[in-house]
């Protein structure tokens, strides 16, 4: 439902919809995860080259063309997670941060080296589980046009069933772009890591998409595998 890189069943508009750190996109790259200890774990990405900041390759056929106005090069991601459970009380904490380096500008100054860094926080008591996320982006622009994303819910299990109320709120400071939207879900495990959910998002998007109204409210379904 909301707060996913890969699934939104809305039209946004400029605004973020995640707070995960995705610069790269889809592109190769080399990733890294440590074995866990004490609670803790640490990731680390690379991307050489030929990558801007929503993912997209270039050159065509193999050819790999440098010095690209607006294009992103050696992008890094940096993570770290915390996780520890005392009783019936759990926390998880959560941070990471990416960058890279721009290969050209434009005479205008237009862009900049991509930043970016998120935090999270869940603290869960018994079947009760609250968290929440907060993510900047400067979206590889100069100036003030950074992408701004924040997102609290509270989530409740009984037995097989599942329930949980989210709220988001993001803004692009450059083009003005906000949403605010809330997500009520239901779901049921049906066996062990097969787990049905269901839930309405509703809320704004201002200025609305092209032919959208400036309210939102979807209905979605699906399934969720876990290994």
């Amino acid at each position: 439902g909301l707060n996913s890189p890969n699934f939104g069943p809305y039209n946004a508009n400029g605004a973020p919809t995640a707070s995960y750190l995705g610069g790269s996109g889809l592109a190769n790259k080399i990733t890294y995860f440590t074995p866990k200890f004490s609670g803790f774990q640490f990731g680390l990405s690379y991307v050489p080259d030929d990558v801007d900041p929503d993912g997209t390759q270039s050159g065509n056929f193999g050819i790999r063309n440098k010095n690209i106005v607006s294009q992103q090069e050696n992008i890094v991601s940096l993570a770290a997670a915390y996780e520890r459970e005392v009783g019936d009380l759990t926390l998880g904490l959560s941070g990471g941060y990416e960058f890279g380096s721009l290969q050209a500008n434009d005479a205008a100054g237009t862009f900049d080296d991509y930043k970016a860094f998120s935090l999270g926080l869940n603290i869960g008591y018994g079947p009760i589980l609250v968290g929440g996320s907060y993510a900047k982006f400067n979206n590889g622009l100069a100036g003030d046009n950074d992408g701004k994303i924040w997102d609290v819910g509270v989530s409740y299990t009984t037995g097989p069933w599942g329930f949980s109320l989210t709220h988001l709120n993001s803004k692009d400071e450059g083009s003005g772009d906000k949403m605010k939207l809330y997500d009520v879900a239901a779901s049921y495990e049906l066996a062990a890591g097969i787990r049905l959910a269901s839930g309405v998002i509703f809320g704004d998007i201002d200025p609305p998409p092209a032919g959208s109204d400036d309210s939102v409210v979807s209905f979605y379904v699906g399934t969720f595998l876990t290994f």
